[in-house]
């Protein structure tokens, strides 16, 4: 073996792994950023308030009052909230704390609601504002459920925060949705909200 193929090698034996960790750190579909990362979009953030054409709920396990935990194969549905009501927070499957929210709209192709990678699923785009800036985030191809046509939902979108839930017991927190579909159509919408542990 001369010394190209063995570079080749310590590349594929490195860049494999690197790769799989990366993939890894997306498992939960969700982000997390810390509150002074990024700047606030607050221009198409205030149209999405003004104009919604989506709506940003909760997540509980079906046919029960309690929260989505992010334990595969769990049976959840959408729930709504009222602007200033609340939502609680998580610690989830991983150790992080949570929100888990869920998106109904209407108009969009759902995606594949079989194949969670198909590139046909509708793109969701999920940011939290608290006091100071950005405190969350979520970017993930997610199919939608048709649930009483043409209604469609997501749930089960988990947005990393990074602390524990006592440090945003009590903040108010505006969530901001982005959905774009494979044809391009776009649905935007907020919510206000109070952040429970």
């Amino acid at each position: 073996m001369d010394i190209d193929q063995r570079r080749r090698i310590v590349v594929v034996t490195v860049a494999l792994p690197l790769a799989l960790v990366a993939s890894l750190g997306a498992c939960g579909q969700g982000g997390h950023a810390r509150a002074d990362a990024h700047p606030a979009r607050t221009d198409a953030n205030t149209d999405c308030l003004a104009s919604p054409t989506l709506t940003i709920g909760g997540c509980q396990l079906l046919g029960t009052t309690e929260p989505c935990t992010g334990v595969a194969g769990e049976q959840v549905e959408f729930v709504p909230i009222p602007s200033g009501g609340s939502i609680s927070m998580i610690i989830g499957p991983q150790g992080l704390t949570m929100f888990v929210l869920g998106i109904r709209t209407s108009g969009i192709y759902p995606g594949d609601p079989t194949d969670v990678v198909s590139q046909d699923n509708p793109s969701i785009d999920i940011t939290l504002l608290g006091d100071g800036g950005e405190m969350g985030m979520y970017r993930a191809r997610t199919p939608f459920s048709v649930v009483n046509d043409p209604m469609v939902e997501a749930n089960g979108l988990f947005v990393v925060v990074e602390g524990q839930p006592s440090d945003f017991d009590g903040l108010a927190v505006t969530a901001y949705a982005n959905v774009v579909d494979k044809d391009g159509v776009t649905r935007c919408g907020g919510l206000q909200f109070v952040a429970a542990q």
